[in-house]
């Protein structure tokens, strides 16, 4: 879809600090994130959001999530990670391709992710933490 950003991005083109890809998903930094480390795993398909995927579908992005889950805990030792997926505007859906939030969290035990602020950070910034992670892929 021309108009949606993450497909632009599956597409090269348009920029983003890729963590990992296969033909299928692709992992890249969140522009605006929570956290050090916050990364999106997506998939190529357009997808509006999980409900219209099927559950093989559901199935493969999830084990992508579990992948790159896996190599931010490595790479940046956090005290917790917040997996998040949001499905409509209600739920706070802002990109409407289906995607899912990795959150490394570094301190405030229990608390909300809904109440963090976003960090400014710069593209070289992104790109030092994404080369960090795929180490560890």
């Amino acid at each position: 879809m021309v108009d949606c950003v993450f497909c632009r991005i599956a597409e090269g083109q348009d920029w983003a600090a890729v963590v990992w890809s296969d033909d299928e998903h692709i992992a890249f930094m969140d522009r605006y994130p929570v956290s050090r480390g916050h990364t999106l795993v997506t998939t190529r398909r357009h997808y509006r959001d999980l409900l219209e995927m099927d559950e093989n579908a559901a199935g493969r992005l999830f084990s992508a999530v579990l992948r790159v889950a896996k190599a931010i805990q490595r790479a940046l030792s956090p005290a917790g990670i917040n997996v998040l997926q949001n499905n409509g505007s209600a739920a706070g859906q802002v990109i409407f391709h289906a995607h899912v939030h990795i959150i490394p969290r570094y301190g405030n035990p229990g608390g909300s992710i809904f109440r963090a602020g976003r960090l400014n950070v710069t593209e070289a910034e992104l790109e030092e933490v994404a080369a960090l992670i795929r180490k560890h892929l």
